[in-house]
């Protein structure tokens, strides 16, 4: 990105999404590790996997968000 300043509502976006990031590592924190890989039914997700798929979804956002700002 360039040297200039954030338009003010993109930095208050970025600042929201530090903020959730940020509040998500906490709750993360708090599961044990033998938890986060266990599925709580064959057809649900596991904690360890609902934050693969953020992990995903967030780079790729934030690549096409790059591009979008360039």
């Amino acid at each position: 990105m360039s040297d200039q300043p954030l338009h003010p509502r993109i930095a208050e976006v970025v600042g929201a999404l530090r903020d959730a990031q940020h509040e998500t590592q906490l709750l993360l924190d708090q599961v044990p590790a033998a938890l986060a890989e266990q599925r709580p039914a064959d057809d649900r997700w596991s904690a360890a996997e609902v934050v693969e798929h953020l992990a995903m979804v967030e780079e790729g956002t934030g690549r096409l968000v790059g591009t979008l700002l360039k």
